[in-house]
């Protein structure tokens, strides 16, 4: 029925467009083509240029580490030579870097007398550091804080301000002359006192940045980190890249070949550190994840805020960042980090280098830090200005455009109409008047003769008529050079037409290399034409394919496109989604930071980038669109569908479609109901899967009759299943059916994979005696079948979903964690398993692991009640509070009584 209605509502809206002048007609075109170029060209530029910003501070923050690093070293030398003293030493290094002393701030809890607290503090410090200063205390005016000052009038000098924070009172000291003696006090201290009066004062030493001599704009500064080894870190390993869950199973695998430990050092080392690679891998995550109680001395010598903090347990959304930094020791690392006060976290860059000194009590990781949006802050100012000048730079070309085409071609047309109405009218003695001598010119010059001839006729009945042969040959030869001037304007506009399509021809490219995964194409455009000795098409449908590599997994992306429009509106749209997807893989190639990405996120991520570039559009583009990935070892299929016709699949001779429902508008339709959810699907061996646009379905059965198209949706499917999956037999078929309609295009995806005939058989022979086991309640000899199955098939579904299931009956989470992570490593698809998973990480409290699980759940299939619970749970005790309560509201939308969910809301309302 919607099909039906929309068919109509097209034919109807031809009928519009051909009624509208000539002149409105030119004005949307040359619009519309301009508007796109502009986009297109300031597109590339932006996303160029963009890459180029991020390389650039990646650079910067390395030269500014090693800037900061050859000033350590020079300090530290004079150290060598005696001419300094350690402490010295640091006090120059804190001041250059970090930059002078600005302010402390104390912190104790709310109550009793404000002065005195604080003199009670200051005297811990420097027992005499408040002598001779005539404190007193008060405010500047109603609503501001407290403030403790010396004088009156012009010779008034604020000592502290006071600030109030919940149950606790916050001490800022800004006399500068009293901020150097509590800092001198402070470190005067002995290690034991100090850490006691970190711990109850939460003392914080404040520099003043602006006065560093090494630093990156405002926010990009330079800090030294003592560093700690932990016991698993294997000497001659680098963390991260050593320590996957590929490379531990190796290792132990292997015995520990080519590392340094053998003998007593092997059997301490797997004694304290795990038996084998599962257990060595999870007590390393729980190191890297988890909250350390103690802190591990983690602390920042040198840094602009935190001087003397621990942050060993500092962390951003389940990830503890600092110790991150330290583990790595050497090299670039991205995050995401979200300072108070913000919306919204930022992701920042850092490069790090290790340095060592004897004098100093442990080993120093000097690091710079900057932010990726500061540097693309020019970048974004620079696209909207090229905006604003390309939008002036249109407008001039439009006015002046409208006003050359009314003076040479819409007034002479007008001109040309209103005689061509007066002659159906009688009026023969009608004449045309020339404004130039150009082709319209020529016409209205051959109208006005023709009319003259007509008269004459009128005068000379007797005369044609007793001439007609030689009148009729003269009148063809006029008619004849007619034709042949709107032939030379059409050979103009073919011109254009193949211009378009050379730019659009390269953007559809296939580019796969996989050995399992083949990518086939087959492009068909309505609009037809030949232009010199070339003959080419040109339309709005698109296919791309490229391998690419992610988590240190080989996929393969398609990508088949259908852009609103026919012929050069159609291919603007094409070359927009062509233009952008290629710099979305170009940049997923070439620069690290964007290949650590879930294949879910990088589908979620390469879509909403392309529907804020036709959002820009304000609906004058549009395009249905299907881009997916395929994991080349598994055949497991990611993708999302906006408004595309569904897919079908070929498989054992019957074709069926994998989708029932429109979930997404397509790209250009701004919809604030829809839901992004990633589809997934898991190919077979010898499966294809077709993807193609809405063309392969419009098919006129009787060109005499407009109304006559196909309505039948199943039409296609049987047209797969008599080709056998074959494109070229596919399109000879639709296309003896009747006339073609749209622009045609169709991909074809084919999974091959090796198959061992022998292991296939003796797999099935296991799982019968598991079978026959289970019935006969011999768990031992089940179990005893489903290993041996595992150990000719690691990966295989069904024993792993079994010694799942009975581990987790008995909740021998450590087992379920041993099974699940193998079975969703090679069977992603499982959403039932991915939660389940999800679900015993959250019960080991590896809260981190658990919302990383469940975020794919969640972009999978938004709407999964106990998945939702389990995410706000864990989020709750990660401390990501805001997270946790938009889950929790998700969970209210869907089922308001529901009671996990208010149980939850009970226990995140108690203090923790």
């Amino acid at each position: 029925m919607f099909l039906t209605k929309l068919k109509r509502w097209t034919i109807k809206g031809v009928a519009l467009v051909q009624g509208i002048s000539i002149r409105r007609k030119a004005m949307a075109t040359f619009s519309i083509g301009f508007f796109t170029l502009t986009v297109i060209l300031v597109e590339y530029m932006y996303m160029a240029t963009r890459d180029s910003a991020v390389q650039r501070l990646e650079y910067m923050v390395q030269m500014t580490t090693t800037n900061a690093y050859n000033e350590i070293t020079a300090s530290f030398e004079r150290v060598d030579r005696k001419e300094i003293t350690t402490e010295k030493a640091l006090d120059e290094i804190r001041n250059r870097i970090a930059g002078p002393l600005s302010e402390i701030v104390l912190r104790t809890r709310s109550g009793g007398d404000n002065e005195a607290q604080f003199r009670k503090m200051i005297g811990l410090l420097d027992a005499k550091a408040l002598n001779g200063i005539d404190l007193r205390s008060g405010r500047q005016k109603e609503g501001t804080p407290l403030e403790f000052f010396t004088g009156e009038g012009k010779g008034r000098r604020i000592i502290a301000v006071v600030e109030e924070e919940g149950e606790a009172i916050r001490f800022r000291v800004k006399d500068a002359e009293l901020v150097r003696k509590l800092y001198a006090g402070y470190y005067d201290l002995s290690p034991e006192r100090k850490n006691l009066f970190r711990d109850v004062f939460q003392i914080r030493i404040i520099r003043d940045l602006s006065g560093s001599s090494i630093k990156i704009g405002t926010d990009g500064y330079v800090y030294a980190l003592r560093m700690y080894t932990p016991g698993w870190l294997i000497p001659g390993t680098k963390y991260p890249d050593d320590y996957t869950r590929e490379s531990i199973m190796h290792r132990y695998d292997t015995h520990f070949a080519g590392t340094s430990l053998k003998g007593e050092a092997l059997e301490r080392y797997t004694e304290k550190y795990g038996r084998n690679g599962e257990a060595n891998l999870k007590l390393i995550t729980a190191d890297v994840t988890e909250e350390h109680k103690p802190p591990r001395g983690l602390i920042a010598d040198v840094h602009p805020y935190q001087e003397d903090q621990d942050l060993d347990n500092s962390e951003y959304d389940g990830i503890r960042v600092v110790r991150n930094i330290i583990l790595r020791k050497e090299g670039h690392y991205r995050y995401a980090w979200k300072n108070p006060g913000e919306k919204k976290p930022r992701y920042k860059v850092v490069y790090m280098k290790t340095f060592e000194h004897p004098s100093l009590p442990a080993t120093w990781v000097v690091a710079c830090g900057a932010y990726e949006d500061d540097a693309l802050a020019q970048v974004e100012r620079l696209r909207v200005n090229i905006y604003i000048i390309a939008g002036a730079v249109s407008l001039i070309m439009a006015a002046t455009v409208i006003v050359f085409l009314r003076m040479n071609i819409m007034d002479p047309l007008e001109s040309l109409h209103e005689a061509i109405t007066e002659v159906n009218a009688g009026k023969l003695d009608t004449h045309i008047r020339r404004s130039f001598n150009d082709e319209i010119g020529y016409i209205a010059k051959s109208f006005n003769k023709m009319l003259r001839n007509i008269r004459r006729s009128n005068l000379k009945l007797q005369e044609y008529a007793a001439n007609l042969e030689q009148r009729v040959s003269e009148r063809t030869q006029e008619l004849e050079n007619t034709l042949a001037t709107v032939q030379d304007l059409k050979t103009r506009q073919d011109g254009d037409y193949y211009l378009t399509s050379l730019l659009l021809k390269p953007l559809g490219a296939n580019h796969t290399e996989s050995e399992t995964v083949d990518i086939d194409f087959l492009i068909k455009q309505k609009k037809q034409f030949v232009f010199r000795k070339w003959e080419g098409e040109i339309g709005g449908d698109l296919c791309i394919a490229r391998s690419i590599r992610l988590k240190e997994r080989d996929y393969t992306v398609f990508m088949n496109a259908d852009a609103m429009g026919k012929s050069i509106q159609g291919a603007g749209g094409a070359l927009v989604i062509g233009s952008v997807f290629g710099s979305i893989l170009e940049r997923t190639v070439s620069a690290f930071v964007f290949k650590d990405y879930y294949p879910e996120r990088w589908l979620k991520n390469t879509f909403m980038e392309l529907r804020k570039i036709f959002e820009s559009f304000n609906g004058a583009m549009g395009a249905s669109i299907v881009i997916g990935l395929v994991e080349d070892a598994t055949g497991m299929v990611y993708y999302i569908n906006a408004e595309h016709p569904f897919g079908v699949l070929y498989r054992k001779g019957k074709a069926s479609f994998i989708e029932t429902e429109t979930r997404l508008k397509r790209l250009g339709v701004d919809d604030p109901d829809d839901v992004l959810a990633i589809q997934t699907m898991q190919m077979r061996a010898g499966d294809m899967l077709f993807f193609g646009s809405d063309g392969k379905d419009d098919i006129r059965f009787d060109a005499a009759d407009s109304l006559a198209m196909n309505e039948d949706e199943t039409l296609f499917l049987r047209t797969v299943e008599k080709c056998k999956g074959d494109l070229d037999a596919i399109y000879e078929e639709v296309n003896g059916m009747g006339e073609l309609t749209d622009d045609l295009s169709l991909l074809r995806i084919t999974y091959r994979p090796a198959v061992d005939q022998e292991s296939r058989h003796r797999i099935v022979s296991l799982l019968d005696s598991a079978r026959k086991a289970q019935e006969a309640d011999d768990t031992q000899g089940m179990l005893d079948s489903y290993l041996s199955v595992l150990q000719i098939e690691p990966t295989h579904r069904k024993a792993l979903s079994e010694l799942i299931n009975y581990h987790l009956k008995r909740e021998e989470y450590d087992m379920v964690l041993k099974y699940g992570e193998s079975y969703i490593e090679a069977n992603p698809a499982n959403l039932e398993i991915l939660y389940l998973l999800a679900y015993a990480y959250r019960k080991k409290r590896q809260y981190s692991r658990a919302i990383d699980l469940g975020e794919r759940v969640y972009l999978r299939e938004p709407g999964q009640l106990k998945n939702l619970l389990n995410l706000a749970y864990c989020h709750s005790r990660a401390g990501n509070m805001a997270r946790a309560e938009y889950f929790i509201e998700k969970v209210f939308a869907l089922d308001p009584q529901n009671q996990s969910a208010q149980r939850l809301v009970e226990l995140l309302s108690k203090p923790q």
